[in-house]
């Protein structure tokens, strides 16, 4: 179900993603995207570009093993890829973890960074993503251990400045506390027809 699997250029994602799947029609020949993270709405006139809004990686880059090649199909896979406000909501989460914020220190709409009830740094998207961006990430882990050669995890620590790691229990939690919705098989169905894969666990919650 998830590899192997058709190639989309990172640089094709508005292209397609965006102008295809994600954006409406609004008024005064405006469009409109959604920040997954936050709800926050970027108007617009077309044409759209990355700027305001960006691609974020659900599973984040520098988890990755082969973090740092940006030619492989995990730094472009789709599946893993929503728009998300860039300063406000993608530079705050950065590469922490998803989790529930217990202490905040900064907040954006409905997003929240900040303490969670461990006393470490996470990032908490609106309650409407939490589900989906957990199906990211465990199709990441899924998708691509053993390629290569290479061992998929939730890395711990994820790095020498973030010194633990992604909570599975917190992401499994969300898997069934924001259970798959009509747009998300629609996700999963457009996904499937660019890179002719798809994303397991939005098909079966059991898996």
């Amino acid at each position: 179900l998830t590899n192997p699997h058709t190639l989309r250029f990172y640089s094709d994602f508005d292209d397609t993603y965006i102008n295809e799947f994600a954006v409406r029609d609004t008024t005064n020949g405006n469009q409109v995207v959604t920040c997954v993270y936050t709800g926050d709405e970027y108007i617009y006139s077309p044409p759209f570009n990355f700027s305001y809004i960006s691609r974020e990686h659900s599973f984040p880059q520098s988890w990755m093993p082969t973090y740092g090649d940006q030619t492989l199909p995990e730094y472009s896979d789709y599946h893993n890829l929503y728009p998300a406000n860039q300063n406000n909501a993608n530079a705050v989460r950065s590469n922490y973890p998803l989790g529930e914020v217990i202490t905040p220190t900064s907040t954006f709409k409905d997003g929240t960074y900040g303490l969670d009830a461990r006393g470490k740094n996470v990032y908490e998207p609106r309650d409407e993503h939490k589900g989906n961006a957990a199906r990211a990430i465990f199709y990441m882990c899924a998708a691509y251990n053993g390629i290569s050669s290479n061992t998929w995890v939730l890395p711990n620590p994820i790095s020498p400045f973030v010194n633990y790691s992604q909570e599975q229990d917190i992401l499994k939690k969300w898997h069934w506390q924001d259970p798959v919705d009509d747009k998300e098989i629609a996700r999963n169905d457009y996904i499937e027809s660019l890179q002719n894969n798809r994303n397991p666990f939005i098909d079966s919650m059991n898996y």
